[in-house]
């Protein structure tokens, strides 16, 4: 049985079956929470201590449904099956949408997830068609799967796209600005550990930001490199607009390049990549990551659709890690001298810049 808590101001004891709820004196903020430093915030947003044993990690509750005293307290608390809602990812929905500013988040296990459902629910139906009419602005760059849907799944529906170009990435959550909007789109254990790592993540992402502002420099003076785009370098076509919006003068771990010689040489760059650099799909991981687009995270896209933004066969996409800076480096030097220079020496066809 728990006698105390430190700095509680009452004591858990079981009596009949009930638990007494603390009282915690170290809840109140030394100010405002709005005025809180983001680093602060990643730590602390939308998270308090257990109220019945202070317990500083939210648990993970693993139950599939939630018992009630009475229908109204059922009600109240919104908790039914786990499918629906979890007292886990409520915290971490919480957590997502003080750090934004919204009134509310609805969590979901992929990104693509999150778009569809912004979509359906913000569909209206007419003449018992789903989205008959409807019209929806979308970024021109969007994911490949999400893309496809759109051209494929929601057109058949009577939807209309344009696809322009701009970027807002929200990631596996939707933030909403309304109660009304909240409850129109609104893994446990992936809610858990999100929480956990967010209380990092300002750390994780200077020392991306960091290395891929090292990458990119060391990229842009190669020989063999034709084209490097990054919102560091002084050569990116929107820098003064990056180093307004960025924080901290941090511009991402994300980064894309083509070698001399286009497609035949991208590709065997890639090949030949060596550790601690992986081919693989994803982005934004703590392990360096090299990607081709168009055959791996966007081959859904239409071939048309990627050229525009720039997606040519040999594009060669980095999401920077944590690893030390020098080895990354060297490994795409290793990587980049090996190429022949025959290759280099190719004239390839251009995509427009995205």
């Amino acid at each position: 049985m728990l006698r105390s808590v430190s700095r509680s101001a009452a004591r858990i004891a079981p009596s009949s079956g009930t638990y007494r709820t603390l009282a915690l004196k170290s809840g109140q903020w030394v100010r405002n929470k709005d005025d809180l430093h983001t680093e602060t915030k990643l730590v602390h947003a939308g998270v308090d201590p257990d109220p019945i044993t202070g317990a500083i990690l939210t648990p993970v509750y693993q139950s599939t449904t939630y018992v009630q005293e009475s229908v109204d307290e059922y009600l109240a608390k919104g908790y039914s099956y786990s499918r629906t809602n979890n007292p886990t990812v409520t915290v971490l929905e919480n957590k997502i949408a003080e750090l934004e500013g919204g009134y509310g988040a609805a969590c979901f296990s992929t990104g693509r997830a999150a778009t569809i459902a912004v979509i359906t629910s913000t569909m209206q139906a007419r003449e018992g068609v789903s989205a008959a009419g409807d019209h929806c602005v979308i970024t021109n760059c969007s994911y490949g799967g999400t893309n496809r849907a759109c051209r494929t799944l929601f057109t058949d529906m009577g939807m209309e796209f344009d696809f322009i170009d701009f970027t807002e990435l929200v990631g596996g959550a939707v933030v909403a600005a309304s109660p009304e909007l909240h409850e129109r789109v609104k893994h446990m254990q992936n809610a858990f550990y999100t929480l956990q790592t967010a209380k990092t993540l300002a750390l994780r992402v200077r020392q991306q930001c960091e290395n891929a502002q090292a990458i990119a420099e060391f990229l842009e003076r190669h020989p063999k490199v034709d084209v490097v785009r990054y919102p560091g370098l002084a050569s990116f076509p929107q820098k003064e607009l990056a180093d307004r919006q960025h924080m901290n003068g941090l511009h991402g771990g994300m980064l894309w390049f083509e070698v001399k010689g286009g497609t035949a040489a991208g590709r065997a760059l890639m090949d030949s990549i060596q550790r601690p650099w992986s081919l693989c799909e994803n982005l934004g991981a703590l392990e360096s990551i090299c990607t081709c687009p168009a055959v791996m995270t966007h081959a859904n896209m239409l071939a048309e659709d990627r050229l525009k933004v720039g997606i040519t066969d040999g594009f060669v996409r980095l999401s920077v890690g944590i690893e030390h800076k020098e080895d990354l480096i060297a490994s795409l030097k290793a990587s980049l001298d090996a190429l022949p220079d025959e290759l280099a020496d190719e004239e390839a066809p251009r995509a427009a810049a995205a």
